[in-house]
């Protein structure tokens, strides 16, 4: 479980890394610098491409994983909100790289952007959290 939420960690932190801090004035802007691979648009482009975030459930392994230790009577209620919590990391980092180029070409406001990134950072920090108390059978 915890494997499975540093993998979202790190595709979110990758994700920050390549988007970068520049906006472009607009989407012809944005368009040309893909074309420049040491520009931010190209390399959040690649990133997309390399490690293809959205839709990522890879967490659902984990889950099948950790119900084989348990029988359906003394499953922990934590694990399903674990479940949850990974879900709504996914749905949340989708979000993020989704309106990340929007961004990139100012037609995405940096408060509202700021608002996607604050959402994955509390989504995997909440699943995070999880993990003690499916240890702990709760």
């Amino acid at each position: 479980m915890t494997r499975s939420v540093d993998h979202f960690a790190t595709l979110f932190a990758l994700g920050v890394q390549a988007v970068g801090t520049s906006q472009y004035p607009n989407a012809n802007a944005g368009l040309s610098a893909m074309e420049n691979p040491k520009s931010e648009a190209s390399r959040f482009r690649a990133y997309q491409l390399t490690f293809d975030p959205i839709g990522d459930h890879s967490y659902t392994s984990a889950f099948n994983a950790v119900s084989r230790f348990y029988t359906l009577q003394d499953t922990p209620n934590s694990l399903s909100t674990w479940d949850v919590d990974m879900d709504n990391v996914a749905v949340a980092l989708d979000k993020w790289v989704s309106n990340a180029p929007d961004w990139q070409i100012s037609q995405l406001s940096t408060a509202k952007f700021q608002r996607l990134k604050v959402a994955v950072i509390v989504a995997i920090d909440r699943a995070r959290a999880e993990i003690s108390d499916v240890v702990q059978g709760r």
